[in-house]
Formats: structure tokens, sequence, C-alpha cells
């Protein structure tokens, strides 16, 4: 592995692919910030034993993730098997139908996940995203 190797992962399982109901439970109204599922917390639980072996072999430096809540709880995981930060970046969260975007703010994410690192400062802030035409 070289020192510059990235590795990228997409969130765990989320919660509305299972559950249509899943807004009417949650403790928020971002219907484009859905939770992960069960089946997703198995699935960040394994991404982090598997990123702890290639960290034993070759260091991981950082962890960026998109604000995103289950990006975030499927970085979380991760983050404390490897003894990392979660650097949070609006600049590669996903517009999908909803815009401006409905993820949490840093502090907010802090909140959910302890392993947020609250001193980040992006390289694209929420209020720079542009709507794609």
């Amino acid at each position: 592995l070289a020192q510059d190797d990235v590795y990228l992962t997409r969130h765990g399982a989320r919660i509305d692919k299972e559950d249509s109901g899943w807004l009417a439970k949650a403790d928020h109204r971002r219907a484009d910030d859905p939770q992960l599922s069960a089946g997703g917390e198995l699935g960040a639980r394994e991404l982090a034993a598997k990123l702890s072996e290639v960290h034993a072999e070759e260091p991981i430096a950082h962890i960026v993730c998109s604000p995103f809540l289950r990006c975030v709880q499927t970085a979380q995981p991760v983050a404390e098997v490897l003894g990392l930060p979660i650097k949070i970046e609006p600049g590669i969260c996903e517009i999908l139908t909803t815009f401006p975007p409905g993820f949490l703010d840093t502090p907010e994410l802090a909140e959910h996940c302890p392993a947020v690192d609250g001193s980040y400062e992006p390289v694209v802030r929420r209020e720079q995203l542009g709507q794609e035409q």
C-alpha cells in the first residue's frame, strides 16, 4: 500500500429503503437524511473491522465524510477502532431532490457521533454548494 492511497466507501444501508414510514418515526423532518438501518449499522461495524486490519499494516491518516447522518453513522465505528476523528466535508455530499440539502451542521452531528471533529475547516462549506442545473 502506498502512503497516498485513498479508501472510498458508500454509506451503509438506509432505513428509508426498508421502512417507508421512517420519517414519521424520526426525530427530525429531513426527508433526504435518513439514518442507517440495523443492516447498515452491521455493515458499518464490518467496515470498521476490515479497515482496522488495513490500518495495522499501513496507518490510515484521515477520515473525511459527507455530512449526511447515514454517512457519519457509517464512519463512526471506523473512527472508534482507528482512533481518528471524522472530518465533515459538505463538498462531497450528494444532492438528490432537496436543495439546499437537509444535513445537520457539524456541531449537531457531533452530538450524534462523538468522533466528529468540530475544529475541522471544510474545503467547501454548505453555503458554497450549488444546485445542479
